[in-house]
């Protein structure tokens, strides 16, 4: 059990507490886990057991035959009956990725706060909060369509702008239209990183403070999004979707490598799942510590006020 040490830290002492927490207690974790995350892979396996060759396959038919209205209508049927079940499985995947999430979240937070880690509370509790975490992540995404739709609009007298500067010089407006597209793209990255950081915050309060959805939100908005955090909060974001997108190539590399040396497709699912396990471990480790910092810096965080309050059996 380790010692609660709620001081506030720098990132480079938080990424460190996290690593090291979670290699000395790999074990609960990955058990935890890969219980959750290995069904939804099996369910994929069966769903899809030709992976993209399947589809790549007809691709090849269809360039082959581009005038073949028999072989179309079957390559559609053909499709369609398979991409039911692979988007079943996918949706199943995500479902199980909210619970793998909110036990992570737990475990991380009884390290931090000095409770010995235990698989049954975490898988217990994690179940319990996860209809709070489903809410959460509903609420976000209904944030980000806002966002997303309120952008479109906003981007409508730019798109008039430069097609009346191209009436007057095609040059000056190619210019323009790139600069607007490089500024357009870098407040993606940014705003981006911040609100899946400040999903990922959302769903650790959710799992270990009151398990209230909508008090979770609001702390997550508060604890990334407040002016002093932009930053910093910034800065952690793109570490931890470049941490999730280099395991997740990683992954589906080595399950290339390993479908190309034995010509079994669903092999592909293995690695993957296996990074999938790592990296949500090391990122929820290091949000729940990240989390916990930020509650002693702004809110005045104390001692086992961090730890997760259990449920009734």
């Amino acid at each position: 059990m380790d010692t609660p040490d709620l001081r506030p830290l720098t990132i480079g002492e938080l990424l460190d507490r996290a690593i090291a927490v979670f290699v000395r207690h790999a074990g609960v974790f990955l058990l935890a886990l890969a219980i959750i995350a290995i069904p939804p892979a099996v369910v994929e396996v069966v769903a899809a057991p030709h992976g993209l060759s399947g589809p790549l396959a007809e691709l090849q038919q269809v360039l082959a035959h581009p005038n073949d209205p028999v072989l179309m209508q079957q390559i559609v049927k053909k499709s369609q009956a398979e991409q039911v079940p692979a988007v079943l499985a996918s949706f199943l995947i995500y479902l199980a990725f909210l619970w793998e999430l909110t036990a992570a979240a737990v475990i991380a937070a009884d390290i931090f706060t000095g409770t010995a880690p235990s698989l049954r509370r975490a898988l217990r509790l994690g179940l319990a909060r996860y209809l709070p975490a489903l809410v959460v992540s509903l609420g976000y995404a209904i944030v980000v369509f806002g966002l997303f739709i309120s952008c479109g609009v906003a981007l409508i007298p730019v798109f008039l702008v430069i097609a009346l500067l191209a009436a007057f010089s095609k040059v000056l407006a190619v210019i323009v239209g790139i600069v607007l597209a490089l500024a357009a793209f870098a407040a993606f990255v940014f705003f981006g990183s911040i609100l899946s950081l400040s999903w990922t915050i959302a769903i650790v309060a959710v799992a270990t403070e009151d398990g209230n959805p909508i008090r979770a939100i609001g702390s997550g908005l508060r604890r990334t999004f407040a002016r002093p955090l932009l930053v910093r909060s910034f800065l952690v974001g793109i570490s931890i979707y470049l941490v999730r997108l280099g395991g997740s190539l990683l992954g589906i590399g080595i399950g290339a490598v390993l479908v190309a040396l034995t010509r079994v497709e669903s092999l592909i699912v293995v690695p993957a799942t296996v990074m999938s396990v790592l990296i949500t471990g090391v990122v929820m480790t290091f949000v729940a510590r990240y989390t916990i910092d930020l509650r002693v810096r702004r809110e005045g965080l104390l001692g086992a006020s961090a730890a997760p309050a259990d449920v009734p059996a």
